[in-house]
């Protein structure tokens, strides 16, 4: 049973780590939009962050409950 949960925290903190590390940054905002055509700017921003957003929290929340288990 210890092996198993210290595999999936080991493997979570991979996944946390590595998707925290691909988000863009906040100062990419309104300068990258400019130099940009639309297309490129409907594709990439608005659903990526938001996929990326909800993994992060169900990684973080994972990671906390088995650091409390």
């Amino acid at each position: 049973m210890y092996e198993i949960i210290l595999t999936i925290f080991l493997f979570d903190i991979i996944c946390l780590v590595t998707f925290i590390m691909l988000q863009q940054g906040r100062s990419i905002g309104s300068g990258y939009s400019f130099n940009t055509n639309n297309s490129d700017i409907f594709l990439s921003s608005s659903y990526v962050s938001s996929f990326m957003n909800k993994v992060i929290i169900f990684c973080s929340l994972v990671f906390f409950c088995l650091v409390f288990y």
